[in-house]
């Protein structure tokens, strides 16, 4: 990566000013299973919410969020969970309603959603998405609902009472836990951004990482991916080295409602590094739940 496109991604991923735009979002249009270029989204499709993963704020997923935007999704929430921050009793629960409470308006519209979550986030979505199905919403005579999941890299645990964390290899000596909160230290530069992310972007990254709750991290599930409902994609990431691919292939392996399975080349933070492709297979994924089970604005 050149330096001059490196400072444009740090500028996307950090900057605060809310009218900046890029050239890639601005041009960018949609490239569906077959490569052939298609015309953007119409109004009726799918909206999109990201869910991030521990330590980060939904800010890391400004890259693709500008160019899925650009595409004709609308709209695009970025979930902000209160497990990162300093509040050490912030629960897995309190993240999951974090994400309800983000959908309920669009919802009660009768938006639907394709709801993607990354790394640890994978967890709280599938708490949040019980009785958040649009299947579940409409036998309550309920408008919207998520009509898929995508599980980028996620780590969710199989049954209820277990954590986030427990599905993941022992010996991943990245975070140091005090007072309730957990840290993510040097050893996670490689690991969270490895290897295919420039020194100069990572270190922006990482210094943009915030403590997250030990509780949220390590406390029990009142979910398990045995109870999920709602159709399941999952984006594995070839040459992550938080989640292996070893561990992501026995996570993939108790998704009870899981549709398919796409590879993306990059790292543990593919949806930067390999955006582009990130953002092929979300309108991929896209089209598919689109042409599967149709949408209702």
């Amino acid at each position: 990566m050149t330096r001059s496109a490196t400072k444009l991604l740090v500028g996307v991923l950090f900057a605060r000013i809310q009218d900046v735009q890029f050239e890639s979002a601005s041009t960018f249009r949609r490239t569906g299973c077959r490569g052939a270029q298609q015309e953007d989204r119409d109004v009726e499709s799918l909206g999109v919410v990201f869910v991030h993963g521990g330590f980060h704020k939904s800010s890391c997923f400004d890259l693709a969020k500008a160019q899925l935007e650009a595409a004709g999704f609308s709209p695009i929430i970025g979930v902000d969970l209160p497990s990162v921050g300093n509040d050490p009793k912030v629960t897995l629960d309190d993240d999951a309603r974090k994400i309800q409470t983000d959908l309920d308006s669009y919802l009660d519209e009768g938006k639907e959603f394709l709801a993607l979550a990354h790394s640890y986030g994978g967890t709280p979505l599938t708490i949040a998405s019980k009785g958040y199905s649009v299947a579940e919403r409409a036998a309550q005579s309920k408008k919207g609902g998520i009509r898929a999941v995508v599980y980028v890299t996620a780590n969710m645990p199989p049954k209820k009472g277990a954590s986030a964390l427990s599905v993941l290899p022992p010996g991943l000596d990245i975070v140091d836990v005090a007072d309730g909160l957990v840290t993510a230290n040097s050893k996670a530069k490689s690991a969270f951004y490895g290897p295919d992310m420039s020194d100069e972007l990572a270190d922006k990254c990482m210094a943009a990482l915030l403590p997250q709750s030990q509780e949220a991290l390590f406390g029990g599930a009142s979910v398990g991916l045995d109870e999920l409902t709602v159709p399941a994609y999952y984006i594995f990431c070839e040459k992550d080295q938080t989640i292996p691919p070893t561990t992501q292939e026995q996570i993939i392996a108790t998704i009870p409602t899981l549709k398919r399975v796409l590879r993306n080349p990059g790292g543990h933070s593919a949806f930067i590094t390999e955006v582009d492709k990130f953002v092929e297979q979300v309108t991929e994924i896209a089209d598919e739940v689109e042409r599967d089970g149709g949408v209702k604005a």
